[in-house]
């Protein structure tokens, strides 16, 4: 790490900077062995396919809640990108996260909508790195190298070197062995010591959580049976204890290794971290070239066939959803004729993916609050669906099946719906997963597919070193 070269950059961006700035952000390239990532107090991390993202700290934070929040998180960007001192042409980022719905009861110190840009922020970028350090103008004074090498360094110890660190998760090459965890590595990387996988305890499991299930999903069945709805998504939680607390890096490490073709997500403060690996892309922008995932539909096994009916007409409710957003606000946009088959670890989905132009009049905040929540993780018609699921008193924690993802200070995005998930608060874990039911559902098969859907998370928590795909 040339430090001497980050301080100079530091002075010129604050030599520069004018009275409108509100927040400025210095980056500088990285060789491979000066990255030390960690999730630590405050920290994030997303990656998928040639990205990869770990931030620490908050420079700059913006909540909202109720149905009027992406509109205020778009005003507070667009007002933030107008005040941004930018030293570099490599954009900086802000992550974002959101709920389910802010009418669906949940309780966790995550706000309901949060955009925030980190203090530090280490980027990966096909195989080229780069450090960002943010902070407000006003807090230009303070010494920037001495507060990168703290979050840096976050624990006074030796942080493992980069040729090292397959086994403990960074953004290199070489995350093909999942393997046990390396001495130490809680020193790169974690607010939580212990390791995934040893003295993970008995899972618990209640036959009332499965009876209560049942009946909601039987009471489904009837309101679409009634013409109230035609398709709703119930969801289930599944507790575990362990004997050690969670090694949050290891699961991390071990999701993106074994599902290297969906999101690997997490964000972490002092006492808990909610971390999944989603398959499915709620809204990626690259320039003005738009891309949505329609995801639904789900086999595990022969009695579940991929292209069963109920299958096609779950995945038709969502990708019809899709194509309809898409065309009220984008241009050009398509969609495949007939889904592909995608295979993560032991479920198979079928999936479209849809495209469009995005009218330089409409933001991406716009785009999510047209698209999210679709028939995959709500129902359709969409407010009949919401009403029907707040009053059966459904339950979403945390940012389940709601968003995570990723936006810089050009506009582009990339914005995950957070499934195959779980909160993971020292040696408790909460795990979460959900099944859509059409006219014709059975229940029990619903049952059995949130018990598939919790695997990629069980998986990594067991430490497991088989490679998904």
């Amino acid at each position: 790490m040339d430090w001497a070269l980050f301080a100079q950059q530091f002075d010129e961006a604050r030599r520069t900077a004018q009275p409108t700035h509100r927040l400025i952000s210095v980056t500088i390239p990285l060789s491979a062995e000066a990255i030390p990532v960690h999730l630590s107090n405050e920290g994030c991390f997303w990656h998928r396919g040639n990205r990869t993202f770990s931030g620490t700290g908050r420079a700059f934070t913006v909540t909202a809640t109720g149905a009027n929040r992406m509109a205020s998180l778009s005003a507070a960007f667009k007002k933030l990108r107008s005040e941004w001192h930018i030293t570099s042409p490599f954009p900086p980022l802000a992550f974002m996260g959101f709920s389910f719905d802010s009418r669906i009861s949940y309780s966790h110190p995550l706000p309901d909508a949060m955009l925030w840009v980190p203090e530090l922020l280490l980027t990966e970028v096909d195989s080229k790195f780069w450090m960002t350090f943010s902070c407000p103008v006003g807090d230009m004074s303070i010494n920037c190298c001495e507060s990168s090498r703290h979050m840096l360094h976050p624990i006074p110890s030796p942080t493992l070197p980069l040729k090292g660190r397959e086994k403990c998760f960074s953004p290199v090459k070489g995350r093909e062995k999942c393997s046990s965890p390396v001495k130490g590595r809680e020193k790169c990387f974690s607010p939580f010591k212990g390791e995934a996988g040893r003295g993970m305890g008995a899972r618990t499991f209640a036959p009332i959580n499965m009876s209560s299930f049942l009946e909601r999903g039987r009471a489904a069945v009837n309101a679409i049976a009634a013409g109230e709805v035609q398709k709703l998504v119930l969801s289930r939680a599944l507790h575990w204890q362990t004997s050690t607390p969670v090694d949050v890096p290891s699961v991390l490490e071990c999701l993106a290794t074994r599902y290297p073709t969906c999101t690997t997500f997490g964000i972490a403060d002092q006492n808990w971290a909610f971390v999944g690996a989603s398959p499915e892309t709620l809204l990626c922008l690259t320039g003005t070239r738009v891309e949505v995932d329609a995801l639904a539909g789900t086999a595990w096994n022969a009695a579940s066939p991929l292209e069963s009916d109920k299958n096609r007409r779950e995945h038709e409710f969502v990708a019809q959803a899709a194509f309809e957003a898409l065309s009220a606000l984008c241009t050009h946009v398509t969609c495949p004729t007939e889904p592909d088959h995608v295979q993560i670890g032991t479920l198979s989905h079928l999936r479209q993916c849809l495209t469009a132009r995005l009218p330089p009049d409409v933001s991406v905040f716009d785009l999510i609050a047209r698209l999210h929540p679709s028939p995959a993780i709500g129902g359709t018609p969409a407010t009949a669906a919401l009403d029907w699921l707040v009053q059966q008193g459904e339950q979403r924690p945390a940012w389940y099946t709601g968003g995570f993802g990723w936006i810089d200070a050009n506009g582009d995005c990339d914005i995950a719906c957070a499934l195959r998930c779980g909160l993971i608060e020292a040696q408790n874990v909460t795990l979460y997963a959900g099944a859509g039911f059409v006219a014709g559902s059975d229940p029990e098969q619903e049952f059995a597919e949130t018990e598939a859907k919790f695997a990629p998370m069980l998986d990594a928590l067991s430490n497991r070193s088989e490679k998904k795909t």
